[in-house]
């Protein structure tokens, strides 16, 4: 890793390095990070089962049941209640496509 890289992957990464103590502090930084990367590529795990997930829970899933969006006998008043605006049954929103 070397400054030219550093710099490279600052401007990749939308952020801003003041000045020369900082692109060196950030060298540093990804040195460290490597390095301790390198360690890991040294551990044996031959025999060690891959982890997806600590916990063996089953997630209970809930019934897929067809609904028809109505709620209760209120129906579509209900929902509108809180609508900023309304129209004729139907949110008012913002025009976005001109």
């Amino acid at each position: 890793m070397d400054e030219k890289t550093i710099k490279k992957i600052a401007h990749l990464a939308r952020m801003s390095l003041r000045d020369e103590s900082e692109v060196q502090q950030r060298l540093r930084e990804s040195t460290g990070i490597l390095s301790f990367i390198e360690q890991l590529q040294e551990v044996d795990t031959t025999g060690i089962v891959p982890l997806a997930n600590p916990n063996d829970d089953i997630q209970r899933l809930r019934k897929d049941e067809v609904m028809t969006g109505e709620i209760g006998n209120a129906g579509s008043a209900h929902v509108l209640a809180n609508a900023p605006e309304q129209n004729s049954g139907y949110f008012v929103v913002p025009k976005i496509v001109e």
